[in-house]
């Protein structure tokens, strides 16, 4: 996995789309976000393994994979936090993931609340909810001030717009601009420092306000179909990148795609064609 050090404690490990953030103490070591795939696990110990004494031993799960295991037999003795996969059902359980149960020596702690983690050496990890995704957590490391998040956030690329999630994702970044941190970790695990996060969220909010009053007044007002949308709104219009590039116009279609999905979705509409 290629490494990136934030601070001499704090690491950040990247391998094939896959993101882990690796905090060392003087006991035991605390990854935020476990790669899927084995060879990167195994890395993920070994380097846990050297900058502590006893290893790995905590792991806190911001998003869970949808379409595959996390690879804790190789990890185990751990200590998973993670999020309530169904927080809609108003009950004291929650639908645990088989390879939890499966693997011996995995204690579980489920997060619904904010909470404070505090390990070995002073070092606290603020674990909460976020904000309309309650299903996906966001962490921050104190005394560093590391926000890592589950958020794509890039200079570079307007964020990915979740349906139902947009208003949210607009509350949740203004929150994080109001308290910036020092630095902030993405889902894309490129670390965002100093004053380029507060225009980060400061062009993503602007993108997902503007973007989602066009496309309310032209489906709902002028009832334009979403799919000719995607030919007739520009990302230049609301993204603030002088050089286009392929990356950004895909992101954008799928985001106007997106965008519909969740108009409909807030409108409650039974009988619309939502994007498919």
């Amino acid at each position: 996995m290629e490494a990136r050090e934030i601070t001499p404690d704090i690491v950040v490990l990247r391998s094939e789309g896959e993101r882990s953030v690796l905090v060392a103490g003087p006991c035991s070591a605390v990854a935020i976000d476990l790669p899927r795939l084995q060879e990167s696990a195994r890395q993920l110990a070994e380097r846990a393994a050297r900058t502590a004494p006893a290893g790995l031993r905590t792991a806190i799960v911001t998003r869970e994979p949808e379409d595959a295991d996390l690879p804790l037999e190789q990890l185990a003795p751990l200590a998973v936090v993670r999020a309530d996969r169904r927080p809609e059902l108003n009950t004291p359980w929650d639908v645990v993931p088989p390879e939890l149960l499966r693997v011996r020596n995995v204690e579980v702690r489920l997060i619904r609340e904010p909470r404070t983690l505090e390990v070995e050496g002073g070092r606290a990890f603020h674990v909460a909810p976020c904000t309309g995704i309650p299903r996906v957590l966001c962490v921050h490391i104190q005394p560093e001030d590391v926000l890592v998040v589950a958020d794509d956030l890039q200079p570079f690329l307007p964020p990915a717009v979740q349906p139902g999630c947009v208003q949210e994702a607009v509350r949740r970044y203004e929150d994080w601009q109001r308290r910036a941190p020092r630095v902030l970790i993405p889902a894309s695990g490129v670390p965002i420092a100093g004053e380029v996060i507060h225009d980060v969220l400061e062009h993503s909010i602007r993108y997902l306000k503007t973007l989602a009053e066009r496309m309310r007044v032209q489906m709902i007002q002028q009832h334009y179909p979403w799919e000719m949308l995607v030919h007739t709104i520009h990302w230049s219009d609301h993204w603030p990148q002088e050089r286009a590039s392929r990356a950004i116009a895909e992101r954008h279609r799928e985001n106007i795609r997106a965008m519909a999905s969740d108009i409909w979705l807030r409108l409650n509409v039974p009988d619309a064609r939502v994007p498919a």
